[in-house]
């Protein structure tokens, strides 16, 4: 952690819980680490995010993740491209650039979730961190089975 983040004087507990947050990205996990069992870990991990809301927010400031700075990523990836080098007849390297859009629909994505343009069981995705990796581990239903229980 930076100097600026270690000036804020936090318990060796709060340290810990902020370290296994940055690593697993879960409240729950991260309490857990700081040895709080079962249900009451999910209600504690919320409780100290809570409170330590400001150090995390410095945290995340001094490595660029204002909310402008979030913003105008999903912003400059929205317009995602591809860049192809090719050679003309002349041998002139040219480049051409082509959209990605696997790249614009997950950043589009990002953007409506950060507008709150979902419905909130939409929002919440179970996951879990697998060798450094996030998995979902959610199954979804179909289309069909979605019009089935309507």
């Amino acid at each position: 952690m930076s100097e600026r983040f270690s000036d804020l004087n936090l318990k060796p507990k709060d340290r810990l819980f902020i370290n296994a947050y940055l690593e697993t990205g879960s409240a729950s996990q991260a309490a857990i680490a700081c040895g709080y069992k079962g249900k009451n870990a999910a209600v504690r991990g919320w409780q100290i995010m809570k409170r330590l809301n400001h150090p995390l927010n410095l945290l995340m400031a001094e490595c660029g993740l204002t909310s402008l700075a979030i913003l105008r990523n999903v912003a400059n990836g929205m317009n995602a491209e591809d860049v192809h080098l090719h050679y003309d007849s002349e041998g002139k390297v040219r480049q051409i650039k082509t959209p990605n859009w696997s790249a614009r629909a997950r950043f589009t994505d990002m953007a409506i979730r950060l507008a709150g343009g979902y419905p909130k069981q939409q929002m919440e995705l179970p996951f879990e961190i697998k060798d450094g990796k996030m998995v979902i581990t959610a199954e979804f239903a179909t289309h069909t089975e979605m019009k089935e229980a309507a």
